[in-house]
């Protein structure tokens, strides 16, 4: 099947089932997430922005959001989950 099988397939699905599509999929979508995050932790890709991040803990340049620390940086908003800093 090809993209615009499951394309013509999802458009004459009826409103509830776009919507179980669509909350499956974005599970789906956190799950290769997640994988791609684990790869590259154990590849050493995040490496140096965990240690930044570990820095910026310890110079209190963060603030608590639940069980993840958050830091603005060029722009954006680096997010390092606490457990990694226990280990």
């Amino acid at each position: 099947m090809d993209v615009k099988e499951i394309e013509s397939a999802i458009a004459n699905l009826p409103p509830a089932k776009i919507a179980e599509l669509a909350k499956w999929f974005e599970e789906f979508q956190a799950q290769v997430w997640d994988q791609q995050i684990e790869r590259d932790l154990k590849a050493g890709r995040l490496d140096s922005l965990l240690e930044e991040a570990k820095k910026d803990f310890e110079s209190n340049r963060c603030g608590e959001l639940g069980s993840i620390w958050l830091r603005r940086a060029s722009g954006g908003i680096i997010a390092t989950c606490l457990k990694r800093f226990e280990s």
